[in-house]
């Protein structure tokens, strides 16, 4: 298997959404959305598929010429957070290794 970017890019539609760049193909792959959800903390970031709540895997497809712009980077947390809802592998952060066995937030998105 090859390695991958996980890329943050902004669509023609505005949306915001996180997956695989394969810039072989110019495709996206294994897209989820980045929404904003408002807490009595402030704000959190949820990943979600990107066909919710109509489609529930993590397996959608965006070509090249619908995206407008490609963050240069994606923070460290994001990318985790992609990691553990798009492959129910859960990262640990504090010992930096990866936990087989799911994730432990459920696999919600939610980033805290």
């Amino acid at each position: 298997m090859a390695a991958f970017e996980i890329s943050m890019v902004k669509l023609v539609s505005g949306e915001i959404v996180l997956g695989r760049y394969d810039a072989e193909k110019d495709v996206l792959a294994d897209v989820v959305s980045l929404q904003n959800v408002p807490t009595q903390q402030g704000m959190q970031m949820l990943l979600a598929p990107y066909g919710f709540p109509f489609e529930n895997t993590y397996d959608a497809v965006i070509e090249g010429r619908h995206i407008m712009y490609r963050f240069k980077e994606c923070a460290k947390e994001l990318e985790d957070k992609y990691i553990e809802v798009t492959t129910n592998l859960s990262v640990s952060s504090h010992i930096g290794k990866i936990q087989f066995g799911g994730s432990q937030t459920g696999g919600s998105g939610l980033i805290h």
